[in-house]
């Protein structure tokens, strides 16, 4: 449950510079971070970025576990670029739109 007097503030992990998407699974302490770097960045505000990351042992001794560039395209103005726009995760599987 969420209550104001228990919260706890977490610096945004590097080498994120943007954090859009948040996943986190309570039973492996695992947590999926969606977002952009500063070489990898979100054209638009509404996708969540080219940049897939997740931290195991989130709540204890984090760590990097693996790091995904997502395939992207940069637009040349407009909404003309190409970008993932959310993820999903179920079981063995990572589902990105």
């Amino acid at each position: 449950m969420y209550e104001t007097a228990t919260r706890r503030h977490t610096p945004m992990p590097v080498p994120l510079t943007e954090l859009r998407r948040i996943v986190y699974d309570r039973g492996s302490d695992t947590m999926f971070l969606g977002g952009s770097t500063a070489t990898d960045k979100a054209e638009h505000w509404k996708p969540m970025g080219p940049n897939l990351i997740r931290f195991d042992n989130w709540t204890k001794d984090r760590r990097t576990d693996w790091q995904l560039v997502l395939p992207h395209e940069k637009g040349r103005g407009g909404h003309e670029s190409y970008e993932p726009f959310d993820f999903a995760i179920e079981g063995d599987y990572i589902f990105v739109v």
